[in-house]
C-alpha cells in the first residue's frame, strides 16, 4: 500500500506516459467539446483516482471554512429605511 500520494501517483501507468498525462492534464472543457469520449474517459480516470486515493487515506477532506454571514447591520439599516420613509 503506498504511503504517500507522490508513490500513489507513480503507480498509475497512464501518468507515467507522456502523451497519455498529457491528455489526461488538458483542458477538461474543451474535451468535452472536441472529443466527448475522451472527455467520458479521463472522467472515469479523475473519479476512479481521486475514490482510490481516498481509499488508501491518501486525501483527507480540506478544513472547512467559515461561511460568510449576513451583513444584519445593513438588513436592519434597510428596514429602518423603509420606516422612515412611512
Amino acid at each position: 500500500m503506498p504511503t504517500s500520494i507522490q508513490s500513489f501517483l507513480s503507480r498509475i501507468p497512464e501518468l507515467r506516459d507522456a502523451d497519455q498525462r498529457a491528455f489526461l492534464y488538458s483542458d477538461l472543457d474543451q474535451q468535452r467539446i472536441d472529443n466527448p469520449e475522451g472527455y467520458q474517459e479521463a472522467l472515469k480516470f479523475w473519479t476512479q483516482l481521486l475514490l482510490s486515493a481516498c481509499q488508501h487515506g491518501l486525501l483527507s477532506a480540506a478544513p472547512r471554512t467559515p461561511q460568510p454571514r449576513l451583513n444584519t447591520t445593513l438588513a436592519s439599516s434597510d428596514e429602518d429605511d423603509e420606516d422612515e420613509d412611512d
